[in-house]
């Protein structure tokens, strides 16, 4: 098979799973408000979903970008180094100011279920897209250490503390399923 194709297909599934999450975030969103995933949902824990929904979106948009513009160059990309380093900030960004947030929402929030049925699918959708942008993280973080000739001391060291928040955002996730199982 022509690795052009492989690479086609694997950053276009990576587009996918990026609208999928986009259309999960929404959902909970307006399901938290409705009273579906909690029993008594509070205001600004609405309008923190609502802006780590916004957020995420102009993020996810930056990365459908570079997957697109990645698809387009492949092969013969001779700017792998600068595409690494973009990869990386973009995974940061959402890491930090979209799954570590949600994660820590879901944590606190929605152990508390208000319905059953498929919520508790959505709220668990809802967690397993929150710790792919972690899973991403350390990936473009071990790439960028290992792939690039000269990286840069300052982009290293918020590569190692990413790896570090990634794991503390896993934990979350993984505690946010468990207990939503638990209660629900």
């Amino acid at each position: 098979m022509d690795s052009t194709l492989v690479y086609a297909v694997v950053f276009g599934c990576l587009i996918l799973c990026e609208i999928a999450d986009k259309a999960v975030d929404l959902v909970v969103t307006i399901r938290y408000k409705d009273g579906r995933i909690f029993n008594h949902p509070q205001d600004s824990v609405y309008y923190a979903l609502i802006t780590f929904l916004v957020s995420g979106f102009l993020i996810t948009s930056s990365r459908i970008i570079l997957y697109l513009k990645r698809i387009k160059l492949w092969p013969g990309d001779d700017d792998d180094e600068n595409i690494a380093t973009i990869d990386l900030w973009i995974s940061l960004s959402k890491a930090l100011f979209e799954a570590f947030p949600q994660t820590t929402i879901a944590l606190f929030y929605f152990g508390n279920c208000a319905q059953a049925g498929n919520i508790e699918t959505l709220v668990e959708a809802f967690d397993v897209f929150s710790i792919i942008p972690f899973v991403t993280l350390v990936c473009h973080s071990f790439y960028y250490c290992c792939g690039t000739e000269e990286p840069n001391g300052l982009t290293l060291l918020i590569a190692a503390l990413a790896v570090i928040v990634s794991v503390i955002g896993f934990v979350f996730a993984c505690i946010s399923i468990s207990d939503f199982n638990e209660h629900c």
